[in-house]
C-alpha cells in the first residue's frame, strides 16, 4: 500500500518541466543523476531533500496531500460524503481501502472499516458501534490538542451509533485541555454535541449544554473561529426542541442558511435533526477510560510514536517494507524516512493526508510568510515590521528558488504588504516582473496551491482587464476533481479579483461576474463560502446601485445574524472600504443567542 515512489517521481518531474527547469537546475547543489533516478521511481527521496526540491519547484505541502489522497490505500476523507449523505460513495471508498490492505489484520484496518461503516450508517437508528469499536475510539482520541480532520470526521460519524458513555468521555477530554485556536478542534466539539443529543441521554445533554451556550457568546468565535457557531446554535435549538419548544426556531435557522446559499449545510443539519428525533440510547458500561493527554508533538517522529501507542500497534506492524528499528529511530528523531515511506506510515496510523503538513509545518515559505503578514496586520504592527517579513523572505529564499519563482512569490508578498513598502523600495517589482507574473499565471494550464495563492496575493498588481482574464482562466485551471483545499483557495482568489476590479475599474465588474467560475464548496460552512456569496451581492449592487440590490445585501447580512456569523461583517465592510467601497448604510440586526 501507499503512494509509490514512481508516482511521486512522476509528480515532481511534471512540476519540474512546468517550471522549465533542467535536472541540474532543479537539483541545485545535489546530484542531478539522483534526481533523475527519483523521477523514474528507482529510489526514494529523504524528507529534507524533498522539501528543498519542493521549494524550487513551487510545490506546497497541500499539493502532496492532494496527491496522497488519490491513493486508495490511504484513509478516505469522508467528511464531504457524510455532509452530503453519499452512503454509496462511502461504501466504495471502504471497499477500495480494504482491497489495498488485503491480507492485513491489525487494529488500524479494523478502525478504518468501522469508521466507514459509521459514516455510511449514522442516520440508521438500528446501527450501533460494538463495545470493542468504542474502546478503540476511546483509546485513539486521548489527546484533544492533536485532534484534526480524521477525529472531526470520526466524531461526525458518531452522531447516533455511539453510546453516551463514549461521547461523555470524549467531551470531558475536550473540556479538560486548554481550548485550542484551531477551527477543526471546535468543529469536533460541535459534532460531539450533536452526538450527545443523538444519545437521548438527558444527564449528558445537561452536562454539555452550558459549555456550548458559553461558546456561542465568545467574541473570538464571532469573528474568527466561527465555523462551529451555526452548528452550536442549531444544537442548542435542538436541545430546546427536545424539551417541547416547537419547530419554528429550528426552521428559521435552516431557512436563513438557505438564504445565504448554504443549502448543503441546511440539508445536513436537517438530517442531524431527524437523527436526534430518533434517538435510541444504548449503553456501554464496559468502556474503560484512559487519562487525557495534554500534549501536542512538535516533530514528525513524536507524532508517529503517539499515534502508534494510541492504536496499540507494534513498530513492526506499521513498518511496511522497512525494518521496525527504522521506525523506532524515526520516532526518536534519529533518522528520516523517505517521502513515500512517510505517506505509507500516515496511512498505517489512520491519519488523513492533511496530517502531512502537521508533521512538517515549517516547509512552506510563501504560506508561512503570508501568514506572518496577516498576523502582523491583525496586531497592528508598524510598517517596518511588516516590511521586514517580506525582506526576510527575499533574503532567505533568493538562492533556494529559481529566479522567476522567487520573483513571483516576492511580488505577491509585496502586494500583500501594500503601503508598508514604499513605492521606491528595492523590494518592489518592476513592470517586467509583473508582466512575467501575469504571463505565468495566465499560461499555467492546471493550478496547484502555489498558483492559487499567487492569484490571491498578487491581484493588487493587475489591471481590471487582467483580473477578468485570470477569473476566466481560474475555472479552466482548476480540474473538475479538485480537492476541497484547492476549491477553497480558488474562491479566495476570486474574491480578491472582485476587490481589485471594484477598486480599479467598476465598468469591468459585469465582465468579471460573467467570467466567475462559481467554484462549488458545499462540504463545509466555511468563511470562504459566506464571504463569496456576500461579496457577489455587493458587486451586484455596485453594478446596479438600486434599492433592490441594496436590500439584497441587507437581507443577506440579516440572515448571517440569524445563523450566527454576523461577526464577519465588520471585516467584510473594512475590506470593501480599503478598496474604495463604503458600506456605511449596512446595519445588521442583532444576532439570536440560541438560548
Amino acid at each position: 500500500m501507499g503512494i509509490e515512489t514512481r508516482q511521486l517521481g512522476q509528480f515532481f518531474k511534471a512540476a519540474r518541466i512546468g517550471q522549465g527547469l533542467t535536472l541540474a537546475e532543479a537539483a541545485g547543489d545535489r546530484s542531478a543523476a539522483a534526481l533523475s533516478r527519483f523521477e523514474r521511481g528507482e529510489t526514494d527521496l529523504g524528507v529534507d531533500a524533498a522539501f528543498t526540491l519542493m521549494r524550487r519547484l513551487g510545490i506546497e505541502s497541500a499539493d502532496l496531500a492532494a496527491l496522497m489522497a488519490q491513493d486508495p490505500g490511504q484513509v478516505p476523507a469522508l467528511m464531504p460524503l457524510i455532509f452530503t449523505g453519499d452512503a454509496a460513495a462511502i461504501a466504495k471508498a471502504k471497499a477500495a481501502y480494504l482491497a489495498a490492505h488485503a491480507g492485513e489484520d491489525d487494529a488500524s484496518v479494523g478502525l478504518i472499516a468501522a469508521y466507514c461503516d459509521a459514516a455510511a450508517r449514522w442516520e440508521d437508528p438500528g446501527f450501533a458501534l460494538t463495545a470493542a469499536q468504542e474502546q478503540q475510539i476511546a483509546d485513539l482520541m486521548t489527546a484533544p490538542r492533536t485532534w484534526h480532520q480524521f477525529e472531526y470526521t470520526l466524531a461526525s460519524a458518531l452522531i447516533g451509533p455511539a453510546s453516551p458513555e463514549l461521547i461523555g468521555l470524549l467531551w470531558r477530554r475536550a473540556q479538560a485541555v486548554p481550548q485550542t485556536g484551531t477551527t477543526t478542534f471546535h468543529l469536533t466539539r460541535a459534532a460531539l454535541f450533536f452526538a450527545g443529543l443523538a444519545t437521548g441521554d438527558v444527564a449528558l445533554i445537561a452536562e454539555m449544554r452550558p459549555a456550548v451556550a458559553a461558546a456561542v457568546r465568545e467574541p473570538r468565535f464571532a469573528r474568527v473561529l466561527f465555523g462551529p457557531l451555526p452548528r452550536w446554535r442549531f444544537g442548542l435549538l435542538l436541545a430546546d426542541w427536545r424539551q417541547g419548544t416547537g419547530r419554528s426556531a429550528l426552521e428559521a435557522q435552516l431557512a436563513a442558511l438557505t438564504a445565504i446559499q448554504s443549502d448543503a449545510m441546511a440539508a445536513y443539519l436537517r438530517r442531524v435533526w431527524h437523527r436526534v428525533a430518533r434517538a435510541t440510547p444504548h449503553h456501554n458500561s464496559a468502556l474503560s477510560a484512559t487519562p487525557v493527554l495534554d500534549v501536542r508533538p512538535t516533530a514528525a517522529g513524536a507524532w508517529a510514536a503517539l499515534r502508534r501507542r494510541q492504536l496499540h500497534l507494534t513498530a513492526q506492524a506499521v513498518s511496511v517494507g522497512w525494518a521496525a528499528s527504522t521506525t523506532r529511530r524515526f520516532e526518536r528523531g534519529q533518522t528520516q524516512l523517505g517521502l513515500s515511506r512517510v505517506f505509507t506510515l500516515l496511512g498505517k496510523l489512520a491519519l488523513l493526508s492533511t496530517n502531512f503538513s502537521m508533521w512538517y509545518p515549517r516547509h512552506q515559505p510563501l504560506v508561512t510568510a503570508a501568514g506572518a503578514l496577516v498576523a502582523a496586520r491583525e496586531k497592528g504592527a508598524p510598517d517596518a515590521e511588516i516590511r521586514q517579513i517580506v525582506a526576510d523572505f527575499a533574503r532567505d529564499y533568493k538562492e533556494q528558488l529559481p529566479w522567476p519563482l522567487w520573483r513571483a512569490q516576492l511580488s505577491a508578498l509585496v502586494g500583500t504588504a501594500d503601503t508598508a513598502i514604499a513605492a521606491d523600495d528595492s523590494l518592489q517589482p518592476t513592470q517586467a516582473d509583473l508582466a512575467q507574473l501575469f504571463t505565468r499565471l495566465s499560461d499555467t494550464p492546471t493550478y496547484r496551491a502555489s498558483e492559487l495563492w499567487l492569484v490571491s496575493m498578487a491581484s493588487n498588481w493587475f489591471s481590471a482587464g487582467q483580473c477578468v482574464a485570470l477569473a476566466a482562466h481560474l475555472g479552466a485551471a482548476l480540474p473538475p476533481d479538485a480537492g476541497y483545499l484547492y476549491r477553497q483557495l480558488g474562491i479566495g482568489a476570486m474574491m480578491n479579483l472582485m476587490f481589485r476590479v471594484a477598486e480599479a475599474d467598476r465598468a469591468q465588474l459585469p465582465a468579471l461576474m460573467a467570467a466567475d467560475p462559481h467554484i462549488a464548496l458545499a462540504d463545509q460552512l466555511e468563511y470562504a463560502v459566506i464571504d463569496y456569496h456576500f461579496n457577489r451581492r455587493v458587486v451586484a449592487w455596485l453594478i446596479a446601485p438600486t434599492a433592490t440590490t441594496q436590500a439584497a445585501v441587507q437581507a443577506f447580512a440579516a440572515n448571517m445574524a440569524v445563523v450566527g456569523v454576523s461577526g464577519l461583517l465588520p471585516e467584510l465592510k473594512a475590506t470593501w472600504t480599503s478598496n474604495g467601497v463604503a458600506l456605511d448604510w449596512l446595519r445588521p440586526k442583532g444576532e439570536h443567542d440560541g438560548e
